[in-house]
C-alpha cells in the first residue's frame, strides 16, 4: 500500500536556484500550459493530477485536481481526492484553499496572506489548527520552479510544513508522448522524497519517487 506521507506531498538548495528562476510571470504575461499527468504505479495507472491556470484579476488562479485509486482484487488499498486552488500576485502566494479526503478522512486548509505572514487554518476530521508561516512559502503543487528554491514546503493536502533539502542532478530528457523534451532533474530530500523535472520553459514535466519498493511516476501526456 502506498505510503502516506510520500503521496500526500506528492502529491544543495541555492545550486538549483541559480538554474531555475521563479517562474516571472505570475500575474503578468503569457500563463503556463496547463498539466495533464497520468500517475502509474508500476507502470499501471493507479489515476490522474492536472494543473490549469487562469486569470484571477491581478493575479493567476491555479487549480490542482488528483484523483489516486489501489486496488487488489476487489479491495480498494488506498484512496485519494484532492482539489486545491492557490491564487498568486506579485510573485507571492495570496491565497491556497484546498478540500482533500484520503482513505475517507478528510483534510481542509484555508491559507491567506496578512500582515505578519501566510495565515493558514488547517481542519483534520473536524479539528482546527491556526499557524503563521512566511510570506514567500511555497506549497507541494510543483507547477512553481521556485520549489527548487526552497528549504521548507507547505504540504498542500495535511497544512504540515515540510523541510527539504533539493539538489540539481543536470540535464536530463523526457519522453512525453513519442517525443523527447530537454529538461533539467531536481532531487528533494528531508521530510519529503521525490525527483523532478522541469523543461526549458519552467515548466514540470515529470514527478517521481519510490513508496514501499514501487515506482510512482507523473507522465505527462497533455
Amino acid at each position: 500500500m502506498l505510503n502516506r506521507r510520500q503521496v500526500l506531498a506528492g502529491v544543495g538548495g541555492l545550486g538549483a536556484a541559480a538554474v531555475l528562476a521563479p517562474w516571472p510571470a505570475i500575474g503578468q504575461g503569457a500563463l503556463p500550459a496547463d498539466r495533464n499527468f497520468v500517475v502509474l504505479r508500476d507502470g499501471n495507472q493507479i489515476g490522474h493530477h492536472t494543473i490549469s491556470f487562469a486569470r484571477d484579476g491581478a493575479g493567476v488562479a491555479v487549480d490542482v485536481d488528483v484523483a489516486l485509486k489501489v486496488k487488489l482484487a476487489f479491495v480498494t488499498l488506498y484512496s485519494l481526492q484532492h482539489h486545491n486552488r492557490e491564487v498568486w500576485r506579485d510573485g507571492k502566494l495570496h491565497t491556497i484553499d484546498t478540500d482533500t479526503v484520503e482513505n475517507g478522512k478528510k483534510y481542509t486548509i484555508n491559507g491567506r496572506q496578512a500582515a505578519d505572514g501566510f495565515r493558514t487554518s488547517v481542519t483534520t476530521d473536524g479539528k482546527t489548527d491556526e499557524r503563521t508561516l512566511l510570506p514567500t512559502i511555497v506549497p507541494t503543487s510543483y507547477w512553481n520552479p521556485a520549489t527548487v528554491h526552497q528549504t521548507a514546503l507547505l504540504n498542500s493536502v495535511n497544512g504540515k510544513l515540510l523541510d527539504v533539502k533539493i539538489l540539481e542532478r543536470g540535464a536530463e530528457p523526457v519522453k512525453i508522448k513519442a517525443t523527447l523534451v530537454p529538461a533539467r532533474k531536481f532531487s528533494i530530500t528531508g521530510e519529503l522524497t521525490l525527483d523532478l523535472w522541469y523543461d526549458a520553459g519552467n515548466e514540470v514535466v515529470r514527478l517521481a519517487f519510490e513508496n514501499r519498493g514501487s515506482l510512482i511516476e507523473y507522465e505527462l501526456r497533455a
